[in-house]
Parts: structure tokens; C-alpha cells; sequence
């Protein structure tokens, strides 16, 4: 018959509080970042809303209009992440006298862009042209010619308002796609 040894194992306590020290080292060096990826990032890096859509006195009302659309609250100083601006689908400014449309090109999936009496001019079409996704427009009294057609002619548009715009004519209109569309002189 065999006799079986008993090894018998002592608890080391010094190993086991060696053990436990070095984990909570671990825990404490690995920065969080390399463990959770964070993919949504502000846009422009870091910018507030009054950055992105700058402007003074009036013109501060598309910032405060995005803020209430993104759950910001009005809050114009807010850091928005480019996830939270693609859900912006509308901008209703109407007689606002904004006078500047910098920064809804940060609007991806803007569909409709409502800027009647807003003081809006020739050289900010080209950033109503990067808009995609943008079905409605209506600049009706602005103070746009008829050269916003040639920024605008390659978008999609269902509605196009430009009435009570002095300078624009009907002359190009031949430029805007044969769709199904709504124009408004």
C-alpha cells in the first residue's frame, strides 16, 4: 500500500497583499481612454455652439436654436460631438435677421433651412450648398441674387422659396434640376 504524502500549503500573506498592490497599480496607471474608445469627439476639436455658429446680437439666435434641438438647453457656451449635430433636420429662423448661416455646413442631414427675413446674401450660399440632404429652402426677402442658383442647383431641393429677393429673376433657373420642385419667385 502506498502512502500518499499531505503537502500541506501555508497562506502567505505578504505574497497576497503584494498581489492585490500591484492590481491596484494596474488600475490606477491604465488611463480609461485605452480601455473604453470614445468615438464621438467635438466638432472643430473642442469648439462651443457660439463658435461654430459665431455671431453677435442677433445672429447668436442659431446657436441658441441648435442648443434647444441638441438637448443643450439654450446653452450657447455647450461643446456639442458631430453625432449630436448630424440629428439636426431643421432650421426655422424666420425674421430673425440672423444675418450669417456660418456653421450649419456642421448640419449633415439638415433637411429644412426656413430663413425668411434673415438678411442672408450671395456669399453664404456656398454653405447652403454642402448641405446635402437639404430638401426645403426658403430665402424669400433676403438680400440673395439670382447667382445663389449656381450654388445651390446640384442639391436635391423639393422647395425652393426666392421671392422678395430683388435681385433674383428667373434668369437661370434653367440650371436647377428637372425634379419635381416647388419654386417660388
Amino acid at each position: 500500500m502506498m502512502k500518499h504524502k499531505m503537502i500541506r500549503r501555508t497562506y502567505n500573506s505578504a505574497h497576497h497583499i503584494g498581489a492585490i498592490a500591484i492590481s491596484a497599480l494596474l488600475l490606477v496607471t491604465i488611463p480609461v481612454t485605452s480601455v473604453f474608445a470614445y468615438t464621438d469627439v467635438p466638432v472643430n476639436g473642442a469648439n462651443k455652439l457660439i463658435d461654430i455658429f459665431p455671431g453677435t446680437g442677433t445672429e447668436t439666435q442659431l446657436a441658441y436654436d441648435v442648443s434647444m434641438q441638441i438637448g443643450a438647453g439654450g446653452n450657447v457656451n455647450y461643446i456639442p460631438t458631430q453625432t449630436q449635430l448630424n440629428t439636426v433636420t431643421t432650421i426655422s429662423l424666420p425674421m430673425s435677421g440672423i444675418g450669417s448661416i456660418l456653421g450649419v455646413q456642421h448640419c449633415p442631414n439638415l433637411n429644412y433651412l426656413y430663413l425668411k427675413y434673415c438678411d442672408i446674401t450671395d456669399d453664404q450660399a456656398d454653405v447652403i450648398a454642402t448641405l446635402t440632404n437639404l430638401r426645403n429652402l426658403d430665402l424669400q426677402a433676403n438680400l440673395v441674387t439670382s447667382k445663389v442658383i449656381d450654388y445651390i442647383q446640384n442639391l436635391n431641393l423639393i422647395k425652393l422659396w426666392l421671392s422678395y429677393n430683388t435681385g433674383v429673376t428667373s434668369d437661370g433657373l434653367e440650371k436647377l434640376p428637372a425634379s419635381p420642385m416647388c419654386i417660388r419667385l
